[in-house]
């Protein structure tokens, strides 16, 4: 093993998220590891990650389940008030 990440990654995401955080963040690492397959699919329901075989899961502010682990990418600037 020559230590070079390869494979497939699977994410689940919201539609929103893919748009706004995701599929612009991971195309910028994307260069970095060329040998990684993405395959993102969006889901605006919430989902198993786990049990339906995803590697990860990306969510717009949502509580998870206690045994999911939360990374945050990006705080969203508050809304202005009116």
């Amino acid at each position: 093993m020559n230590g070079t990440s390869c494979g497939l990654v699977r994410i689940n995401t919201h539609h929103s998220a893919a748009a706004l955080y995701a599929v612009p963040k991971l195309q910028a690492r994307r260069r970095s590891y060329p040998g990684v397959t993405l395959n993102i699919t969006t889901h605006e329901g919430p989902v198993d990650i786990v049990s339906a075989g995803y590697d990860a899961g990306i969510r717009n502010g949502e509580q998870l389940a206690q045994e999911h682990v939360r990374r945050i990418w990006c705080n969203k600037p508050a809304s202005p008030t009116k």
